[in-house]
């Protein structure tokens, strides 16, 4: 035998409640669907008694087309199932309430019947083209209204962005005068020092929109020249000073790297955000890896950490715009990782994120290194 108990929590497992959002949609569904549902019973209902009255005045079988009408109306508010549940009323309607014999569903003529046939038929054809005019006419209209909210809000950012530069410049500029008179005591040099760096930082910030607006809005026009990898990561890690005084960064390039051909600034801007963003989201002291080698005809370029990681349910998200993930730190804008990935495939490159076996984050791009000319060999 089994015990009480163990059937009692059988029989609570087998009734479990739903969860709340699912009974919330569940129930939303339904009352919609049983709303149009309503409708198509409503309309037939509504067209029968005018049908009663007609019959006499136009015939039983002008009847069909007051029917027919009817199916087409339904089909400008309501689903496809409704439309079939109203679809299939109105036929059976004509044949209960017109065609003889009356008050009966058996039809007697052969003309008749063909009749039913075919009004099933039309009215079924009838109503699934308009069900689909409506649709496509409502995604066209969604459509436009997205393209005019994308428009706007890339018009938005872009003039806010440039009105920003402006006073960021200006309280840029005083706090470096105040730093340079030499007249401030230890206080005031503290407080003009921190004014510095928040608007550095929002100066940062603004940058990262006016990035965003320009591969939104498709602007980003690179300027492809050869380039030497191992210049480029030395002048991106001299930029990032402060950051390498918070997180060694450790440097591996493969010997005989060829020259690509990629757009220095913009390349240069993808390595420090990505520099950036594994110290923002590693302990201070964890250390950060930079690796240069080729695979194939492609470069490529590697920035790892050894920090927590990326949650495996974010990883497919993390380079969408504004995303960030629900245990980064606060303060970011979501926009670092989507001007990565717009820089780089604007260059015709491709990036990913993974997670490394060993621990942490690795972002790894690719960029094409195809008929790289020779680099002559430097005299010793």
């Amino acid at each position: 035998m089994v015990p009480e108990n163990a059937r009692t929590r059988r029989g609570k497992a087998k009734t479990a409640p739903r969860s709340p959002a699912t009974g919330e949609k569940a129930d939303r569904w339904l009352e919609s669907s049983l709303s149009q549902y309503s409708v198509a019973f409503g309309t037939f209902v509504a067209v029968s008694l005018l049908n009663i009255w007609l019959e006499d005045l136009i015939g039983y079988q002008a009847i069909a087309l007051v029917y027919l009408l009817a199916v087409v109306v339904l089909a400008l508010f309501v689903s496809r199932g409704p439309l079939i549940f109203g679809t299939a009323l109105t036929a059976l309607g004509w044949s209960f309430l017109a065609a003889p014999p009356k008050y009966s569903f058996h039809i007697s003529s052969f003309y008749d019947k063909m009749m039913f046939a075919t009004y099933f038929v039309v009215a079924l054809t009838i109503g699934q083209l308009t069900t689909r005019l409506r649709a496509h006419r409502e995604a066209e209209i969604k459509t436009k209204l997205l393209a005019e909210s994308e428009r706007l809000g890339r018009t938005l950012l872009n003039s806010v962005s440039h009105e920003l530069r402006t006073p960021i410049a200006t309280i840029t500029g005083a706090a470096s005068g105040l730093s340079a008179s030499g007249t401030l005591t230890p206080t005031q040099q503290k407080l003009a020092t921190e004014i510095e760096s928040a608007s550095a930082r929002l100066n940062r910030v603004v940058q990262s929109l006016l990035n965003a607006a320009r591969l939104q809005s498709g602007q980003i026009r690179p300027k492809l020249d050869w380039c030497d990898v191992s210049d480029l990561i030395r002048l991106t890690l001299r930029e990032v000073t402060s950051l390498k005084a918070s997180h060694p960064v450790g440097v591996r390039l493969a010997t005989g790297l060829p020259l690509v051909k990629m757009d220095v600034i913009l390349m240069g801007q993808v390595l420090s955000n990505l520099l950036v963003n594994a110290a923002t989201h590693t302990p201070p002291g964890t250390p950060i890896e930079v690796d240069a080698h080729m695979d194939g005809k492609n470069l490529v370029l590697e920035v790892s950490d050894s920090g927590a990681g990326l949650p495996p349910d974010q990883v497919e998200r993390i380079f969408d715009l504004f995303h960030r993930s629900p245990t980064a730190r606060p303060g970011g804008t979501g926009l670092g990782l989507a001007i990565v990935k717009g820089f780089v495939e604007a260059q015709g490159g491709r990036i990913q994120a993974a997670n490394r076996p060993s621990g942490g984050a690795v972002f790894t791009i690719w960029m094409p290194a195809s008929d790289a000319p020779d680099v002559p060999e430097e005299p010793l």
